[in-house]
């Protein structure tokens, strides 16, 4: 915890979002399958979770369109399975 009470996640993803040029921010969890997905809308930032590994992660003005569980691939969480 930083010394306001923020997470040092929470802390970064705020700095990330202040900056103007910054179209989306992706925070993907390590220990379990969730994505924490923010995008910036004319009316400000929408923020939205991810966590079903069959759920559609699109962020099309960065042409990415893929299930959640396609970045979990070959890790503990969805190991690759052998033949």
């Amino acid at each position: 915890m930083l010394q306001d009470g923020l997470s040092w996640l929470e802390a970064k993803t705020r700095l990330y979002r202040a900056h103007a040029a910054c179209r989306a921010v992706l925070v993907i969890e390590q220990r379990r399958i969730e994505i924490a997905v923010w995008e910036r809308e004319p009316e400000g930032w929408v923020a939205r979770r991810l966590a079903d590994p069959d759920a559609t992660l699109d962020l099309p003005e960065f042409g990415l369109l893929c299930p959640v569980g396609a970045l979990y691939a070959g890790t503990h969480l969805r190991p690759r399975r052998r033949a």
